[in-house]
Protein backbone atom coordinates (compact mmCIF):
# COMPACT_ATOMS: atom_id res chain seq x y z
CA UNK A 1 0.00 0.00 0.00
CA UNK A 2 1.38 3.36 -0.99
CA UNK A 3 1.82 5.89 1.80
CA UNK A 4 -0.46 8.95 1.85
CA UNK A 5 2.49 11.32 1.74
CA UNK A 6 3.75 9.62 -1.43
CA UNK A 7 0.30 9.77 -3.03
CA UNK A 8 0.16 13.48 -2.22
CA UNK A 9 3.63 14.05 -3.69
CA UNK A 10 2.67 12.26 -6.92
CA UNK A 11 -0.55 14.26 -7.24
CA UNK A 12 1.29 17.56 -6.78
CA UNK A 13 4.04 16.65 -9.24
CA UNK A 14 1.69 15.23 -11.95
CA UNK A 15 -0.43 18.41 -11.98
CA UNK A 16 -3.50 16.53 -13.27
CA UNK A 17 -1.83 15.05 -16.38
CA UNK A 18 -3.14 11.44 -16.67
CA UNK A 19 -0.05 10.03 -18.40
CA UNK A 20 2.21 11.70 -15.83
CA UNK A 21 0.16 10.16 -12.98
CA UNK A 22 0.29 6.74 -14.62
CA UNK A 23 4.03 6.85 -15.22
CA UNK A 24 4.81 8.15 -11.72
CA UNK A 25 2.70 5.37 -10.21
CA UNK A 26 4.51 2.81 -12.35
CA UNK A 27 7.90 4.17 -11.30
CA UNK A 28 6.99 4.04 -7.60
CA UNK A 29 5.51 0.54 -7.76
CA UNK A 30 8.60 -0.71 -9.58
CA UNK A 31 10.74 0.65 -6.71
CA UNK A 32 9.51 0.90 -3.07
CA UNK A 33 5.91 2.05 -2.49
CA UNK A 34 6.56 2.38 1.26
CA UNK A 35 9.43 4.83 0.82
CA UNK A 36 9.13 8.40 2.05
CA UNK A 37 8.72 10.90 -0.81
CA UNK A 38 11.81 12.83 0.26
CA UNK A 39 13.92 9.69 -0.13
CA UNK A 40 12.78 9.12 -3.73
CA UNK A 41 14.07 10.96 -6.79
CA UNK A 42 10.83 11.89 -8.56
CA UNK A 43 11.46 13.32 -12.07
CA UNK A 44 10.43 16.94 -12.39
CA UNK A 45 8.82 16.70 -15.84
CA UNK A 46 6.92 14.11 -17.84
CA UNK A 47 9.71 14.13 -20.42
CA UNK A 48 12.29 13.33 -17.74
CA UNK A 49 10.08 10.54 -16.44
CA UNK A 50 9.60 8.98 -19.87
CA UNK A 51 13.33 9.14 -20.56
CA UNK A 52 14.00 7.43 -17.24
CA UNK A 53 11.51 4.77 -18.27
CA UNK A 54 13.32 4.23 -21.58
CA UNK A 55 16.66 4.03 -19.78
CA UNK A 56 15.35 1.17 -17.64
CA UNK A 57 14.76 -1.14 -20.64
CA UNK A 58 18.47 -1.42 -21.42
CA UNK A 59 19.47 -2.18 -25.00
CA UNK A 60 15.80 -2.23 -26.06
CA UNK A 61 15.95 1.58 -25.81
CA UNK A 62 17.83 1.68 -29.13
CA UNK A 63 15.05 -0.31 -30.81
CA UNK A 64 12.47 2.09 -29.34
CA UNK A 65 14.43 5.05 -30.69
CA UNK A 66 14.66 3.53 -34.14
CA UNK A 67 10.97 2.61 -34.13
CA UNK A 68 10.11 6.17 -33.10
CA UNK A 69 11.74 7.38 -36.31
CA UNK A 70 9.16 5.44 -38.35
CA UNK A 71 6.18 6.87 -36.49
CA UNK A 72 3.76 6.04 -33.72
CA UNK A 73 2.70 2.93 -35.66
CA UNK A 74 5.12 0.61 -37.42
CA UNK A 75 5.26 -2.88 -38.85
CA UNK A 76 7.80 -5.50 -37.90
CA UNK A 77 8.83 -5.72 -41.55
CA UNK A 78 9.62 -2.01 -41.76
CA UNK A 79 11.58 -2.02 -38.52
CA UNK A 80 13.50 -5.11 -39.58
CA UNK A 81 14.39 -3.43 -42.88
CA UNK A 82 16.27 -0.62 -41.14
CA UNK A 83 17.39 -2.15 -37.82
CA UNK A 84 21.04 -3.19 -37.32
CA UNK A 85 19.80 -6.39 -35.66
CA UNK A 86 17.23 -8.88 -36.86
CA UNK A 87 15.59 -12.20 -36.24
CA UNK A 88 15.31 -13.41 -32.66
CA UNK A 89 17.37 -10.51 -31.25
CA UNK A 90 14.99 -7.89 -32.66
CA UNK A 91 11.94 -9.86 -31.56
CA UNK A 92 13.39 -10.16 -28.04
CA UNK A 93 13.96 -6.40 -27.74
CA UNK A 94 10.43 -5.70 -28.98
CA UNK A 95 9.04 -8.13 -26.41
CA UNK A 96 10.94 -6.22 -23.70
CA UNK A 97 9.28 -2.98 -24.84
CA UNK A 98 5.85 -4.62 -24.92
CA UNK A 99 6.28 -6.10 -21.44
CA UNK A 100 7.47 -2.71 -20.16
CA UNK A 101 4.19 -1.17 -21.36
CA UNK A 102 5.86 1.10 -23.90
CA UNK A 103 4.44 -0.64 -26.97
CA UNK A 104 1.25 -2.46 -27.89
CA UNK A 105 1.58 -5.45 -30.22
CA UNK A 106 -0.88 -6.90 -32.74
CA UNK A 107 -0.05 -10.13 -34.53
CA UNK A 108 3.23 -12.02 -34.55
CA UNK A 109 6.46 -11.32 -36.46
CA UNK A 110 7.10 -11.15 -39.32
CA UNK A 111 3.54 -9.95 -39.97
CA UNK A 112 2.87 -8.18 -36.69
CA UNK A 113 2.61 -4.47 -36.14
CA UNK A 114 3.17 -2.26 -33.13
CA UNK A 115 2.32 1.17 -31.86
CA UNK A 116 3.58 3.30 -29.01
CA UNK A 117 1.24 3.36 -26.04
CA UNK A 118 1.26 7.16 -26.08
CA UNK A 119 2.45 9.75 -28.60
CA UNK A 120 4.60 11.36 -25.90
CA UNK A 121 6.51 8.11 -25.43
CA UNK A 122 7.31 8.07 -29.13
CA UNK A 123 8.26 11.76 -29.00
CA UNK A 124 10.60 11.22 -26.05
CA UNK A 125 12.34 8.34 -27.81
CA UNK A 126 12.63 10.42 -30.99
CA UNK A 127 13.99 13.53 -29.28
CA UNK A 128 16.59 11.54 -27.33
CA UNK A 129 18.60 11.05 -30.53
CA UNK A 130 21.09 13.56 -31.90
CA UNK A 131 19.94 15.49 -34.97
CA UNK A 132 22.62 13.91 -37.16
CA UNK A 133 21.56 10.45 -36.01
CA UNK A 134 17.92 11.23 -36.74
CA UNK A 135 18.83 12.42 -40.24
CA UNK A 136 20.77 9.20 -40.89
CA UNK A 137 17.88 7.03 -39.74
CA UNK A 138 15.33 9.05 -41.74
CA UNK A 139 17.47 8.54 -44.83
CA UNK A 140 17.52 4.78 -44.24
CA UNK A 141 13.75 4.74 -43.81
CA UNK A 142 13.26 6.71 -47.04
CA UNK A 143 15.54 4.31 -48.91
CA UNK A 144 13.67 1.32 -47.48
CA UNK A 145 10.31 2.78 -48.50
CA UNK A 146 11.51 3.47 -52.03
CA UNK A 147 13.24 0.11 -52.61
CA UNK A 148 11.62 -2.48 -50.34
CA UNK A 149 8.13 -1.07 -49.89
CA UNK A 150 7.36 0.65 -53.21
CA UNK A 151 3.62 0.04 -52.79
CA UNK A 152 3.65 2.16 -49.62
CA UNK A 153 5.71 4.86 -51.33
CA UNK A 154 3.22 4.85 -54.22
CA UNK A 155 0.08 4.91 -52.07
CA UNK A 156 1.44 7.28 -49.42
CA UNK A 157 4.00 9.53 -51.14
CA UNK A 158 3.59 12.09 -48.36
CA UNK A 159 5.17 9.55 -45.95
CA UNK A 160 8.22 9.17 -48.18
CA UNK A 161 8.46 12.95 -48.56
CA UNK A 162 8.39 13.42 -44.79
CA UNK A 163 11.38 11.09 -44.31
CA UNK A 164 13.35 12.71 -47.15
CA UNK A 165 12.73 16.15 -45.63
CA UNK A 166 13.66 15.00 -42.13
CA UNK A 167 16.85 13.53 -43.60
CA UNK A 168 17.75 16.91 -45.11
CA UNK A 169 17.34 15.65 -48.70
CA UNK A 170 15.30 18.67 -49.80
CA UNK A 171 15.26 18.10 -53.52
CA UNK A 172 13.99 14.54 -53.11
CA UNK A 173 11.45 15.67 -50.51
CA UNK A 174 10.11 18.40 -52.79
CA UNK A 175 9.83 15.94 -55.68
CA UNK A 176 7.85 13.48 -53.56
CA UNK A 177 5.59 16.19 -52.08
CA UNK A 178 4.99 17.24 -55.68
CA UNK A 179 4.01 13.68 -56.57
CA UNK A 180 1.69 13.58 -53.55
CA UNK A 181 0.07 16.81 -54.72
CA UNK A 182 -0.38 15.42 -58.22
CA UNK A 183 -1.98 12.27 -56.79
CA UNK A 184 -4.38 14.34 -54.69
CA UNK A 185 -5.32 16.45 -57.71
CA UNK A 186 -5.95 13.34 -59.79
CA UNK A 187 -8.43 12.28 -57.10
CA UNK A 188 -10.00 15.77 -56.94
CA UNK A 189 -8.80 16.16 -53.33
CA UNK A 190 -7.96 19.84 -53.72
CA UNK A 191 -7.46 20.74 -50.07
CA UNK A 192 -4.97 17.87 -49.68
CA UNK A 193 -3.28 18.89 -52.92
CA UNK A 194 -2.80 22.45 -51.65
CA UNK A 195 -1.24 21.10 -48.45
CA UNK A 196 1.17 18.78 -50.25
CA UNK A 197 2.12 21.30 -52.94
CA UNK A 198 2.64 24.07 -50.40
CA UNK A 199 5.07 21.79 -48.57
CA UNK A 200 6.78 21.04 -51.87
CA UNK A 201 7.12 24.75 -52.54
CA UNK A 202 8.45 25.45 -49.04
CA UNK A 203 11.04 22.66 -49.20
CA UNK A 204 12.06 23.56 -52.76
CA UNK A 205 12.48 27.17 -51.67
CA UNK A 206 15.14 26.11 -49.16
CA UNK A 207 17.28 24.59 -51.90
CA UNK A 208 20.12 26.92 -53.06
CA UNK A 209 18.91 29.06 -55.97
CA UNK A 210 21.68 27.90 -58.33
CA UNK A 211 21.03 24.19 -57.77
CA UNK A 212 20.30 22.26 -61.00
CA UNK A 213 16.60 21.63 -61.55
CA UNK A 214 15.40 23.90 -58.74
CA UNK A 215 13.71 26.46 -61.01
CA UNK A 216 12.09 23.82 -63.21
CA UNK A 217 10.73 22.02 -60.16
CA UNK A 218 9.39 25.27 -58.71
CA UNK A 219 7.51 26.02 -61.93
CA UNK A 220 6.02 22.53 -61.97
CA UNK A 221 4.88 22.94 -58.37
CA UNK A 222 3.31 26.32 -59.11
CA UNK A 223 1.60 24.97 -62.24
CA UNK A 224 -0.34 22.55 -60.02
CA UNK A 225 -0.72 24.71 -56.93
CA UNK A 226 -2.34 27.52 -58.95
CA UNK A 227 -5.34 25.54 -60.25
CA UNK A 228 -5.89 23.82 -56.89
CA UNK A 229 -5.92 27.20 -55.15
CA UNK A 230 -8.30 28.57 -57.79
CA UNK A 231 -10.77 25.77 -57.11
CA UNK A 232 -10.77 26.11 -53.32
CA UNK A 233 -10.02 29.79 -52.68
CA UNK A 234 -11.43 31.25 -55.88
CA UNK A 235 -9.95 32.67 -59.08
CA UNK A 236 -9.55 36.18 -57.67
CA UNK A 237 -8.17 35.27 -54.23
CA UNK A 238 -4.90 36.98 -53.18
CA UNK A 239 -3.23 33.56 -52.79
CA UNK A 240 -4.14 32.70 -56.37
CA UNK A 241 -2.75 35.99 -57.65
CA UNK A 242 0.54 35.56 -55.78
CA UNK A 243 1.08 32.09 -57.24
CA UNK A 244 0.41 33.08 -60.85
CA UNK A 245 2.32 36.36 -60.75
CA UNK A 246 5.34 34.57 -59.29
CA UNK A 247 5.05 31.80 -61.88
CA UNK A 248 4.80 34.36 -64.69
CA UNK A 249 7.96 36.12 -63.50
CA UNK A 250 9.95 32.89 -63.26
CA UNK A 251 8.71 31.48 -66.57
CA UNK A 252 9.55 34.72 -68.41
CA UNK A 253 13.02 34.81 -66.84
CA UNK A 254 13.69 31.16 -67.65
CA UNK A 255 12.01 31.17 -71.07
CA UNK A 256 9.77 28.23 -70.16
CA UNK A 257 6.94 28.51 -72.67
CA UNK A 258 4.45 25.95 -71.33
CA UNK A 259 4.44 27.38 -67.81
CA UNK A 260 4.31 30.87 -69.32
CA UNK A 261 1.06 29.92 -71.02
CA UNK A 262 -0.41 28.48 -67.82
CA UNK A 263 0.61 31.60 -65.89
CA UNK A 264 -0.98 33.85 -68.51
CA UNK A 265 -4.19 31.84 -68.25
CA UNK A 266 -4.18 32.10 -64.46
CA UNK A 267 -3.90 35.87 -64.62
CA UNK A 268 -6.53 36.02 -67.40
CA UNK A 269 -8.94 34.16 -65.12
CA UNK A 270 -8.00 36.38 -62.18
CA UNK A 271 -8.76 39.62 -64.04
CA UNK A 272 -11.90 38.14 -65.59
CA UNK A 273 -13.41 37.15 -62.23
CA UNK A 274 -12.49 40.55 -60.83
CA UNK A 275 -14.48 42.10 -63.66
CA UNK A 276 -11.35 43.63 -65.23
CA UNK A 277 -12.35 42.53 -68.70
CA UNK A 278 -10.05 44.81 -70.68
CA UNK A 279 -6.94 43.43 -68.99
CA UNK A 280 -8.27 39.87 -69.27
CA UNK A 281 -8.75 40.37 -73.03
CA UNK A 282 -5.19 41.65 -73.42
CA UNK A 283 -3.75 38.61 -71.65
CA UNK A 284 -6.03 36.28 -73.62
CA UNK A 285 -4.61 37.81 -76.80
CA UNK A 286 -1.08 37.11 -75.54
CA UNK A 287 -2.07 33.55 -74.76
CA UNK A 288 -3.58 32.96 -78.22
CA UNK A 289 -0.49 34.47 -79.88
CA UNK A 290 1.80 32.27 -77.78
CA UNK A 291 -0.20 29.19 -78.73
CA UNK A 292 -0.02 30.09 -82.43
CA UNK A 293 3.72 30.74 -82.23
CA UNK A 294 4.33 27.38 -80.52
CA UNK A 295 1.68 25.55 -82.59
CA UNK A 296 0.20 24.53 -79.22
CA UNK A 297 -3.53 24.00 -79.64
CA UNK A 298 -3.96 23.61 -75.88
CA UNK A 299 -2.83 27.18 -75.28
CA UNK A 300 -4.97 28.39 -78.17
CA UNK A 301 -8.03 26.67 -76.70
CA UNK A 302 -7.48 28.31 -73.31
CA UNK A 303 -6.86 31.72 -74.87
CA UNK A 304 -10.06 31.55 -76.91
CA UNK A 305 -12.03 30.35 -73.86
CA UNK A 306 -11.08 33.46 -71.90
CA UNK A 307 -11.54 35.72 -74.93
CA UNK A 308 -15.03 34.25 -75.44
CA UNK A 309 -15.95 34.86 -71.79
CA UNK A 310 -14.73 38.45 -71.74
CA UNK A 311 -16.48 39.26 -75.04
CA UNK A 312 -19.71 37.71 -73.80
CA UNK A 313 -19.79 39.60 -70.50
CA UNK A 314 -18.81 42.74 -72.40
CA UNK A 315 -21.94 42.37 -74.55
CA UNK A 316 -20.14 41.53 -77.80
CA UNK A 317 -22.17 38.40 -78.51
CA UNK A 318 -21.05 37.82 -82.11
CA UNK A 319 -17.36 37.97 -81.18
CA UNK A 320 -17.96 35.70 -78.20
CA UNK A 321 -19.50 33.03 -80.41
CA UNK A 322 -16.67 33.41 -82.93
CA UNK A 323 -14.13 32.63 -80.19
CA UNK A 324 -16.27 29.67 -79.14
CA UNK A 325 -16.00 28.37 -82.70
CA UNK A 326 -12.22 28.36 -82.27
CA UNK A 327 -12.52 26.53 -78.95
CA UNK A 328 -14.68 23.88 -80.60
CA UNK A 329 -12.27 23.59 -83.55
CA UNK A 330 -9.09 23.10 -81.51
CA UNK A 331 -10.44 21.06 -78.59
CA UNK A 332 -9.89 17.31 -78.26
CA UNK A 333 -11.26 15.59 -75.16
CA UNK A 334 -8.44 13.03 -74.94
CA UNK A 335 -5.55 15.30 -75.88
CA UNK A 336 -6.67 18.04 -73.50
CA UNK A 337 -7.64 15.89 -70.52
CA UNK A 338 -4.59 17.23 -68.67
CA UNK A 339 -6.25 20.66 -68.62
CA UNK A 340 -8.47 19.43 -65.79
CA UNK A 341 -5.42 19.52 -63.53
CA UNK A 342 -3.42 22.34 -65.12
CA UNK A 343 -6.29 24.82 -65.59
CA UNK A 344 -8.77 23.71 -62.95
CA UNK A 345 -11.66 22.86 -65.30
CA UNK A 346 -12.36 21.52 -68.78
CA UNK A 347 -12.07 24.26 -71.45
CA UNK A 348 -14.94 23.02 -73.62
CA UNK A 349 -17.26 22.95 -70.59
CA UNK A 350 -16.42 26.60 -69.99
CA UNK A 351 -16.78 27.48 -73.67
CA UNK A 352 -20.13 25.71 -74.02
CA UNK A 353 -21.64 27.48 -71.01
CA UNK A 354 -20.81 30.96 -72.25
CA UNK A 355 -21.88 30.04 -75.78
CA UNK A 356 -25.18 28.87 -74.29
CA UNK A 357 -25.80 32.17 -72.50
CA UNK A 358 -24.86 34.13 -75.63
CA UNK A 359 -27.18 31.97 -77.73
CA UNK A 360 -30.06 32.53 -75.31
CA UNK A 361 -29.42 36.26 -75.40
CA UNK A 362 -29.57 36.47 -79.20
CA UNK A 363 -32.93 34.71 -79.13
CA UNK A 364 -32.50 30.94 -79.43
CA UNK A 365 -33.53 29.52 -76.02
CA UNK A 366 -33.78 25.88 -77.15
CA UNK A 367 -30.29 25.80 -78.70
CA UNK A 368 -29.00 27.52 -75.56
CA UNK A 369 -30.41 24.76 -73.37
CA UNK A 370 -28.92 22.09 -75.66
CA UNK A 371 -25.46 23.67 -75.37
CA UNK A 372 -25.71 23.87 -71.59
CA UNK A 373 -26.80 20.24 -71.33
CA UNK A 374 -23.86 19.28 -73.56
CA UNK A 375 -21.55 21.06 -71.12
CA UNK A 376 -23.06 19.30 -68.12
CA UNK A 377 -22.94 15.92 -69.86
CA UNK A 378 -19.25 16.38 -70.69
CA UNK A 379 -18.45 17.45 -67.12
CA UNK A 380 -20.18 14.34 -65.77
CA UNK A 381 -18.38 12.05 -68.25
CA UNK A 382 -15.07 13.53 -67.15
CA UNK A 383 -16.05 12.95 -63.49
CA UNK A 384 -14.43 16.27 -62.64
CA UNK A 385 -16.15 18.11 -59.76
CA UNK A 386 -14.92 21.65 -60.62
CA UNK A 387 -16.11 21.26 -64.22
CA UNK A 388 -19.43 19.91 -62.92
CA UNK A 389 -19.75 22.91 -60.59
CA UNK A 390 -19.01 25.25 -63.51
CA UNK A 391 -21.68 23.66 -65.71
CA UNK A 392 -24.27 23.51 -62.92
CA UNK A 393 -23.61 27.10 -61.84
CA UNK A 394 -24.14 28.51 -65.32
CA UNK A 395 -27.07 26.19 -66.02
CA UNK A 396 -28.69 27.64 -62.89
CA UNK A 397 -28.08 31.12 -64.33
CA UNK A 398 -29.61 30.08 -67.67
CA UNK A 399 -32.76 28.88 -65.88
CA UNK A 400 -32.82 32.21 -64.05
CA UNK A 401 -32.62 34.02 -67.39
CA UNK A 402 -35.44 31.87 -68.73
CA UNK A 403 -37.48 32.68 -65.57
CA UNK A 404 -37.71 28.99 -64.73
CA UNK A 405 -37.77 29.30 -60.96
CA UNK A 406 -37.90 25.60 -60.12
CA UNK A 407 -35.16 24.74 -62.61
CA UNK A 408 -32.94 27.49 -61.20
CA UNK A 409 -33.58 26.30 -57.64
CA UNK A 410 -32.84 22.67 -58.47
CA UNK A 411 -29.55 23.43 -60.23
CA UNK A 412 -28.54 25.95 -57.55
CA UNK A 413 -29.13 23.30 -54.89
CA UNK A 414 -26.94 20.89 -56.86
CA UNK A 415 -24.05 23.31 -57.24
CA UNK A 416 -24.19 24.31 -53.55
CA UNK A 417 -24.18 20.64 -52.52
CA UNK A 418 -21.26 19.88 -54.85
CA UNK A 419 -19.34 22.95 -53.70
CA UNK A 420 -19.80 21.89 -50.06
CA UNK A 421 -18.90 18.24 -50.61
CA UNK A 422 -15.52 17.21 -49.11
CA UNK A 423 -14.04 20.64 -49.73
CA UNK A 424 -15.69 23.97 -50.30
CA UNK A 425 -15.46 25.50 -53.78
CA UNK A 426 -15.80 29.09 -52.55
CA UNK A 427 -16.73 30.73 -55.86
CA UNK A 428 -19.44 28.26 -56.83
CA UNK A 429 -20.81 28.03 -53.30
CA UNK A 430 -21.47 31.78 -53.28
CA UNK A 431 -22.79 31.73 -56.86
CA UNK A 432 -25.18 28.85 -56.24
CA UNK A 433 -26.34 30.31 -52.93
CA UNK A 434 -27.28 33.55 -54.67
CA UNK A 435 -29.35 31.81 -57.35
CA UNK A 436 -31.01 29.68 -54.67
CA UNK A 437 -31.98 32.84 -52.78
CA UNK A 438 -33.35 34.36 -55.98
CA UNK A 439 -35.46 31.25 -56.61
CA UNK A 440 -36.77 31.29 -53.06
CA UNK A 441 -37.76 34.95 -53.30
CA UNK A 442 -39.29 34.43 -56.76
CA UNK A 443 -41.39 31.57 -55.39
CA UNK A 444 -43.01 33.95 -52.90
CA UNK A 445 -40.78 33.44 -49.86
CA UNK A 446 -39.37 36.94 -50.16
CA UNK A 447 -37.78 37.74 -46.80
CA UNK A 448 -35.53 34.67 -46.37
CA UNK A 449 -34.81 34.61 -50.10
CA UNK A 450 -33.63 38.23 -50.09
CA UNK A 451 -31.50 37.60 -47.00
CA UNK A 452 -29.91 34.60 -48.73
CA UNK A 453 -29.13 36.77 -51.76
CA UNK A 454 -27.51 39.40 -49.54
CA UNK A 455 -25.36 36.84 -47.70
CA UNK A 456 -24.28 35.19 -50.93
CA UNK A 457 -23.30 38.55 -52.44
CA UNK A 458 -21.22 39.33 -49.34
CA UNK A 459 -19.45 35.96 -49.69
CA UNK A 460 -18.93 36.54 -53.40
CA UNK A 461 -17.34 39.95 -52.81
CA UNK A 462 -15.20 38.54 -49.99
CA UNK A 463 -13.44 36.13 -52.38
CA UNK A 464 -12.86 38.88 -54.95
CA UNK A 465 -15.82 37.92 -57.14
CA UNK A 466 -16.85 40.83 -59.33
CA UNK A 467 -17.85 39.35 -62.67
CA UNK A 468 -21.64 39.50 -62.86
CA UNK A 469 -21.83 41.29 -59.53
CA UNK A 470 -23.74 44.34 -60.86
CA UNK A 471 -26.28 41.99 -62.44
CA UNK A 472 -26.70 40.10 -59.18
CA UNK A 473 -27.20 43.41 -57.39
CA UNK A 474 -29.88 44.35 -59.94
CA UNK A 475 -31.67 41.06 -59.31
CA UNK A 476 -31.49 41.74 -55.58
CA UNK A 477 -32.91 45.23 -56.10
CA UNK A 478 -35.73 43.77 -58.20
CA UNK A 479 -36.71 41.33 -55.45
CA UNK A 480 -36.54 44.02 -52.74
CA UNK A 481 -38.66 46.33 -54.90
CA UNK A 482 -41.31 43.64 -55.29
CA UNK A 483 -41.36 43.02 -51.53
CA UNK A 484 -41.58 46.58 -50.25
CA UNK A 485 -41.76 50.19 -51.34
CA UNK A 486 -38.74 52.18 -50.21
CA UNK A 487 -35.69 53.78 -51.77
CA UNK A 488 -33.15 50.99 -51.23
CA UNK A 489 -33.70 49.06 -54.47
CA UNK A 490 -33.28 52.17 -56.63
CA UNK A 491 -30.07 53.05 -54.78
CA UNK A 492 -28.73 49.53 -55.33
CA UNK A 493 -29.72 49.49 -58.99
CA UNK A 494 -28.32 52.92 -59.84
CA UNK A 495 -25.00 51.83 -58.36
CA UNK A 496 -25.14 48.56 -60.32
CA UNK A 497 -25.74 50.42 -63.60
CA UNK A 498 -22.81 52.75 -62.91
CA UNK A 499 -20.52 49.85 -61.98
CA UNK A 500 -21.43 47.78 -65.04
CA UNK A 501 -20.66 50.73 -67.32
CA UNK A 502 -17.38 51.44 -65.55
CA UNK A 503 -16.39 47.75 -65.81
CA UNK A 504 -17.51 47.47 -69.43
CA UNK A 505 -19.71 44.55 -68.41
CA UNK A 506 -22.64 45.19 -70.74
CA UNK A 507 -24.19 41.81 -71.55
CA UNK A 508 -27.09 42.50 -69.20
CA UNK A 509 -27.12 46.31 -69.59
CA UNK A 510 -30.54 46.27 -71.25
CA UNK A 511 -31.98 44.22 -68.40
CA UNK A 512 -30.56 46.62 -65.80
CA UNK A 513 -32.32 49.54 -67.48
CA UNK A 514 -35.54 47.53 -67.80
CA UNK A 515 -35.50 46.61 -64.09
CA UNK A 516 -34.84 50.29 -63.29
CA UNK A 517 -37.97 51.12 -65.28
CA UNK A 518 -39.90 48.42 -63.44
CA UNK A 519 -38.96 50.00 -60.11
CA UNK A 520 -39.96 53.46 -61.37
CA UNK A 521 -43.33 52.15 -62.56
CA UNK A 522 -43.96 50.60 -59.14
CA UNK A 523 -43.37 54.07 -57.61
CA UNK A 524 -45.89 55.69 -59.98
CA UNK A 525 -43.19 57.39 -62.05
CA UNK A 526 -44.25 56.48 -65.62
CA UNK A 527 -41.99 59.03 -67.32
CA UNK A 528 -38.84 57.57 -65.75
CA UNK A 529 -40.13 54.07 -66.41
CA UNK A 530 -40.72 54.82 -70.10
CA UNK A 531 -37.30 56.41 -70.47
CA UNK A 532 -35.64 53.34 -68.89
CA UNK A 533 -37.61 50.91 -71.06
CA UNK A 534 -36.68 52.81 -74.21
CA UNK A 535 -33.05 52.79 -73.13
CA UNK A 536 -33.27 49.02 -72.60
CA UNK A 537 -34.80 48.65 -76.06
CA UNK A 538 -32.04 50.71 -77.68
CA UNK A 539 -29.20 48.81 -75.96
CA UNK A 540 -30.66 45.37 -76.69
CA UNK A 541 -31.15 46.18 -80.39
CA UNK A 542 -27.58 47.43 -80.77
CA UNK A 543 -26.29 44.22 -79.18
CA UNK A 544 -28.58 41.94 -81.15
CA UNK A 545 -29.91 40.71 -77.80
CA UNK A 546 -33.36 39.67 -78.99
CA UNK A 547 -34.36 37.91 -75.75
CA UNK A 548 -33.70 41.09 -73.78
CA UNK A 549 -35.31 43.17 -76.52
CA UNK A 550 -38.56 41.19 -76.25
CA UNK A 551 -38.65 41.82 -72.50
CA UNK A 552 -38.17 45.54 -72.99
CA UNK A 553 -40.94 45.59 -75.63
CA UNK A 554 -43.31 43.76 -73.27
CA UNK A 555 -42.56 46.12 -70.38
CA UNK A 556 -43.06 49.18 -72.58
CA UNK A 557 -46.35 47.82 -73.94
CA UNK A 558 -47.61 47.12 -70.43
CA UNK A 559 -46.72 50.65 -69.33
CA UNK A 560 -48.50 52.25 -72.29
CA UNK A 561 -51.51 50.08 -71.65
Amino acid sequence: VMSWSLVKAIAERADGIPLFVEELMRMVLESDPDAAPESMEIPGTLSDLLMARLDRVGTAKEVAQLAAMIGREFTYEMLQAIAPIGGEALQWELEVLVQAGLLFQYGEPPHGWYFFKHALIQESAYQSLLRTTRERYHRRIAEALATRFPEIAEDEPELLAYHHAAAGDRSKAAAVWLKAGQKALDGSSYADAIGHLTRARDVNGRIPADSPGRTEQELTILSLLGPATMVIRGWAAPETEEIYRHALTISRESGTSTQLGQSLYGLCALHFVRGEHGRARELAGELIALGERLADDGLMVEGHVVAEATRFWGGDLTEALAHFGQVRAHYDVDRHRGHLTLYGRDPLVSGLTHASLATWTIGDPDEALDLMHEALGLAHRLSHPPSQAWALGLLALLHLQRREVEGARQRADEVVALASERQRFAFWFAWGSFVRGWAQASAGDATPGIEQMRRALDEYRAIGGNVGRPYFEALLAQQIGRARADGEPITILDRAIADSEQMGELWYAAELHRIRGELAAARNDPKTAERCYERALDVSRKQGARSLESRAVASLAKLRG
